[in-house]
């Protein structure tokens, strides 16, 4: 889609495989929490702490939001979004039509 919509160029693909590379951390650590509880209660005092697991998922889903944002999408990042039609790279002439 990336591709078709000419938002991807070449200088584009590490911050593509960031954003991968996160989704794939959110993915693990999301279905790592599914399976423990949000409270945890410490060994050695015995305090009940919030999973550590909700902290790293929140950042990661904000990570994750802002990468989809910087390849437009996401509706908000596709208003912001602006795609060279001619594929050229070059501007229009302002003076041309005078």
């Amino acid at each position: 889609m990336l591709r078709r919509t000419k938002v991807l160029t070449e200088v584009d693909y590490i911050a593509l495989g960031n954003l991968c590379f996160d989704i794939h951390l959110l993915e693990s650590a999301s279905e790592k929490l599914a399976v423990t509880p949000l409270l945890i209660r410490t060994a050695r005092s015995g305090v009940i702490h919030q999973n550590p697991l909700l902290q790293i998922v929140g950042t990661l889903t904000d990570r994750v939001q802002r990468g989809l944002r910087e390849f437009g999408m996401t509706p908000a990042g596709r208003s912001s979004i602006r795609i060279d039609s001619d594929g050229g790279g070059e501007e229009a002439d302002p003076w041309a039509d005078l």
